[in-house]
């Protein structure tokens, strides 16, 4: 309930082994501005719920256990202390002795990321080398290193590349490069910065999906200035769209998203790249239109947590696509949304 009231997308998991899982929008989350009494009334629920009684661990059915009850508790007093300070009195209670001990341990800088303001760069740094003090094998090592790439990336801040390639384990390094870069892809086209967008499309550790999703962005800051260059950029998408295998949802999902694009670019071509998009969505099943779990994300796991960033979903919508296009062609739309093979696709 917290996700809706203060961090709208940003979704933060706490698992009963001790994982958190984090997912977020792709951009800035802003809390809604909700009348004083129903937050309140939030709080009220939000206390009743975690000052439960404890359960003896073989009796405890809930979806966190009792580590993940208390990464809640810490993760959302600095919301109690600000809006109900009686409560968050009994909540910190809770975290006494060595609960708060074992929560600071196996957390890092992103903990309270979408609720406290974000934390200086010197601080993270700061805190990554207190760590690594610490830090007893290489596995905590890799750990520390991740997190501190995975909290700088969403800043664009270059240093995420250098503690990325300090990983040992090479598939963590992967991983991490990997979401680095696709972060650095988000972080420019936030800026603006078509020139960086293209280069990281060119350049970066992205899958075929991400790259061509990066292209389509680059040509959509270029469309009104440079429009041939942002033609150029869509061909380029297209191409790599091409090198995702037949059967990958993902075939059709970045041959929609293109087309897309298309629509303001070069409508004519947007026909031919939508009746090619429906010849690899009858691939597969698993392609079924407007689907939430699709397209692509990407992940990063430690011992520590999970954080999952996902495409944004409008970017690769069908069904925007046709409504779209049938305003300019029904009788041609109704046609073409009959040829998809598959029915949950040809429902939608």
């Amino acid at each position: 309930m917290s996700s809706y009231a203060f961090t709208p997308g940003f979704y933060v998991v706490f698992w009963p082994d001790g994982q958190t899982t984090w997912s977020q929008p792709e951009g800035p989350t802003t809390p809604p501005n909700l009348p004083a009494a129903l937050r309140d009334r939030f709080f009220q629920v939000a206390a009743s719920v975690l000052l439960r009684p404890v359960p003896r661990p073989d009796q405890d059915l809930s979806s966190c256990g009792a580590m993940g009850r208390l990464k809640v508790i810490g993760r959302l007093l600095p919301l109690f202390d600000q809006y109900a300070p009686d409560s968050a009195t009994a909540l910190r209670a809770q975290l006494s002795g060595n609960a708060a001990q074992r929560i600071a341990s196996s957390d890092n800088q992103m903990f309270n990321e979408g609720i406290k303001p974000d934390s200086s760069s010197s601080g993270a740094i700061d805190k990554m080398q207190d760590e690594l003090d610490h830090a007893k094998t290489s596995a905590d090592r890799d750990t520390i290193y991740a997190s501190a790439a995975v909290g700088l990336a969403p800043k664009g801040d270059k240093r995420a590349r250098d503690f990325a390639n300090l990983i040992d384990d090479s598939n963590l390094r992967d991983q991490v490069r990997h979401y680095v870069d696709f972060e650095f892809v988000k972080f420019a086209i936030q800026k603006k910065d078509a020139a960086e967008v293209g280069r990281l499309g060119k350049s970066g550790e992205l899958n075929h999906i991400e790259r061509a999703w990066a292209y389509v962005r680059t040509a959509r800051l270029l469309n009104d200035a440079e429009h041939e260059r942002a033609l150029y950029f869509l061909q380029q998408a297209t191409d790599e769209a091409r090198r995702i295998d037949a059967g990958d949802p993902n075939w059709a999902f970045a041959l929609i998203a293109i087309a897309n694009e298309l629509l303001i670019a070069d409508r004519a071509r947007s026909w031919d790249l939508l009746s090619e998009a429906v010849k690899a969505a009858n691939t597969t099943e698993k392609f079924a239109g407007d689907d939430t779990k699709s397209p692509n994300w990407s992940m990063v796991a430690t011992r520590r947590f999970t954080k999952f960033t996902r495409l944004p979903a409008e970017d690769f919508s069908l069904s925007r696509l046709l409504s779209s296009l049938a305003q300019d062609e029904l009788e041609r739309s109704v046609e073409l949304a009959k040829t998809f093979k598959y029915d949950a696709t040809r429902a939608n």
